[in-house]
């Protein structure tokens, strides 16, 4: 939590590079309490709406920053996956979601309920009947 801390406050004096760096380091730490991570990053700043409203800019560029990591080990552990697609979704990106998470549940290795649950949940809403 203390790394979590720091980089919330990395944010919030916009040293974006220092946020990247330490992101990437928890992420390949500590992969599956990602969707935790980005939970303690999206609580407002409680310091002024100024100050708040950057720092929400800050993690925006943040989440497109996970969004864009090319490592294709960290894209193997599902808890990443699912926060990935869900992350796709609360951006009205499903299409995008959808063809993502179909290659991995394709993947030789791709064995996971969850996954599988919000495949079908991205099916429902694309309205992909077959």
């Amino acid at each position: 939590s203390a790394k979590i801390l720091r980089l919330k406050l990395y944010l919030i004096k916009g040293n974006m590079e220092e946020a990247k760096g330490l992101f990437l380091e928890l992420l390949k730490e500590h992969p599956m309490y990602i969707s935790f991570i980005f939970v303690s990053l999206e609580e407002k700043v409680r310091i002024d709406e100024k100050i708040n409203t950057s720092y929400m800019d800050r993690l925006a560029v943040l989440r497109e920053y996970f969004l864009s990591i090319k490592d294709l080990e960290l894209w193997k552990t599902p808890s990443v996956m699912l926060s990935k697609i869900r992350l796709l979704k609360s951006n009205k990106r499903e299409r995008e979601a959808y063809d993502i998470l179909r290659e991995w549940l394709e993947s030789a290795n791709a064995e996971n309920d969850v996954l599988r649950i919000e495949y079908i949940k991205l099916l429902i809403e694309l309205g992909v009947q077959d």
